[in-house]
């Protein structure tokens, strides 16, 4: 995946308003209940007009500078396809606080977080008055004993989908019962779970997680805002499969996702994770091991994010190097050929014409050493500066380490795959490694990002994956390149495809000539993930392996980062480890 920055918020946010007709400023204004305001649809029929209303507030937050109420109705109109509460824009909110009642006047806008998203029905700016203090409507449940979230499609024409159901939502206290989480805490505070300890949901994991499957997005997953002054971060640093007895919140929409702004959280009770085993080598096998290291480089670099807000990038000093070390040794077995993706140049991030990666494959190298491991040998093809995309001035590629007294390399059998599909993209890199009297030939791939497709809970439906087309036109650059390799020779394809294992890019290279078997389907559906994005773990990373040896392969994800919080992460992959038996 691309670099962590850009994925997760690099654009400053922009408040979009829906686009009025002018209105007569001596236009009275309409007493209206505030589920009459938010009414049945995704927007409300009084966009543009002033509106009276009255309710409670539940919550005084700041959101991107702005002081949002949110009211709710006091009682509320017993219609489930109705929103009871509305948020309200104020300059200043004075002393209100949780349990006024309060006279709303405004005018109904609806406002969007961003291009593409769907817009939260607001009363902006408006007039508060207080008016006494009265008891907070109770919460609604979401799942047993309240209301059952939708447990398949996000959006369509049926009321049942996941858009649907959280539009009747907006802005209105709801609790969550048993909640497991099924994507860890982020850096910016949010975290996914399920509720009811997942008894209703589909496509859990052995985990506690819950993967994305064929026309299964998971809409039951409801992400949670973690803030202060309401609930620390800090105190919530979560890992799939942790649990919550209870959370409660407002409802909210912000970058492309519903929410629940949490107001108050239980004590997590912690999940405890099955060991699993490297796959060893030795004279009868070749192991080869894959990892996305994410922007992996030994240079200290200082990177300016939105709002003049600084983030040092010190891989080293953070224990990047240390802990990914570790990882190839003493979980992964130390592989005899490890293929590693995201590697970046010497300095990293800095703009500069330094395109070589020896210093940051010689660190890494010597921490394994350090580590109880091997002494790898690396190899590496520079790119041309700037041309292959992922982080600024980082010079991202794909690389190998290997033992050499296991593996060694064959002369003019290092080739990069270069076609048109690869413009501003990593080059696969292809080496044949002669394994005593034999040879096989290793493929590391690291193809385009899903960076820049549509959010699941936005205004284009179905959402457009932005690459999927020039993912599939680089399945055919590789699937050419491996019709030129002997046929009777072993080829073992590995790397980040950004690509689920259902998805055409993936089809096609396995659905052609020479055939290939993509390993990861040997494992059930709900266990196919190496990532977790928004609470939905999923295949990205996979291992293919020709079908003149298929038979003699084993493969394994090892789970080391994407079920834990990203301040815990040395990578936001897991690695996998493919164990082939040599033939006698």
């Amino acid at each position: 995946m691309s670099f962590r920055i850009i994925a997760k918020r690099l654009a400053i946010s922009v408040t979009f308003a829906t686009m009025l007709p002018v209105i007569n400023a001596a236009q009275a204004a309409q007493s209206l209940t505030i589920p009459q305001i938010q009414g049945a649809g995704s927007t409300s029929s009084f966009v543009g007009r002033t509106v009276k209303t009255r309710g409670v507030v539940t919550l005084v937050r700041k959101v991107r500078g702005d002081t949002i109420l949110y009211v709710q109705d006091t009682v509320g109109d017993n219609d489930a396809n109705t929103s009871d509460a509305i948020s309200v824009s104020v300059n200043s909110p004075g002393d209100i606080k949780p349990g006024d009642l309060v006279d709303v006047e405004g005018q109904v806008t609806e406002v969007a977080s961003g291009a593409n998203n769907l817009s939260v029905t607001s009363i902006s700016p408006a007039i508060v008055k207080k008016g006494g203090q009265v008891t907070l409507p109770a919460p609604i449940v979401i799942d047993e004993g309240g209301r059952l979230p939708p447990t398949q499609a996000i959006a369509g024409a049926t009321s049942r989908t996941g858009i649907g159901f959280f539009e009747s939502l907006e802005g209105m206290r709801v609790e969550i019962r048993n909640a497991v989480v099924t994507g860890p805490t982020n850096d910016h505070g949010e975290l996914w779970v399920v509720g009811d300890d997942g008894r209703h949901a589909t496509g859990m994991n052995s985990y506690g997680g819950i993967t994305a499957t064929p026309g299964d997005l998971n809409p039951e997953r409801v992400q949670i805002q973690l803030e202060k002054p309401f609930v620390d971060p800090a105190a919530y640093q979560l890992k799939v499969g942790d649990k919550i007895p209870s959370v409660a919140g407002v409802i909210d929409y912000s970058f492309g996702n519903f929410e629940l702004v949490a107001t108050n959280a239980a004590a997590a009770i912690p999940a405890i994770y099955p060991s699993t085993s490297p796959l060893e080598s030795g004279p009868d096998f070749l192991t080869v091991g894959s990892y996305n290291v994410e922007n992996l480089d030994p240079k200290k670099e200082v990177l300016a994010l939105v709002y003049d807000k600084k983030e040092i990038d010190d891989d080293i000093g953070d224990g990047r190097f240390k802990n990914i070390a570790e990882h190839i040794v003493s979980v992964l077995g130390a592989p005899d050929i490890m293929a590693l993706q995201e590697i970046q140049d010497n300095d990293g991030a800095e703009i500069s014409d330094i395109v070589a990666a020896d210093v940051t494959l010689k660190t890494l190298a010597t921490a394994i050493r350090d580590a109880g491991g091997p002494t790898y040998k690396w190899i590496d093809v520079p790119p041309k500066d700037d041309e292959e995309g992922g982080q600024p001035g980082g010079n991202i590629r794909v690389a190998f380490l290997y033992q050499p007294a296991k593996a060694e390399t064959i002369a003019g059998k290092t080739i990069r795959i270069e076609d048109p599909s690869f413009a501003a993209t990593r080059l696969p890199l292809a080496v044949s490694f002669r394994i005593g009297g034999k040879v096989a030939t290793v493929v590391n791939v690291h193809w385009s990002s899903k960076g820049g497709s549509d959010p699941l809970y936005g205004t284009v439906q179905p959402p457009r994956d932005g690459t999927v087309a020039k993912r599939s036109e680089q399945a055919r650059a590789v699937q050419a390149f491996l019709r030129t390799l002997p046929v009777e020779e072993p080829v073992i394809v590995v790397g980040d495809f950004n690509t689920f294992w259902y998805e055409e890019p993936l089809q096609v290279l396995t659905g052609g000539l020479p055939a290939f078997e993509n390993l990861t389907l040997r494992d059930q559906a709900a266990e196919r993930f190496s990532y977790n994005f928004e609470g939905n773990a999923q295949a990205l990373d996979h291992a293919l392996v020709s079908s003149n040896a298929s038979a003699r392969a084993e493969f394994r994800t090892f789970h080391v980062n994407s079920l834990f919080p990203e301040a815990q992460q040395m990578s936001d992959h897991d690695p996998k480890v493919v164990r082939l038996r040599l033939q006698n």
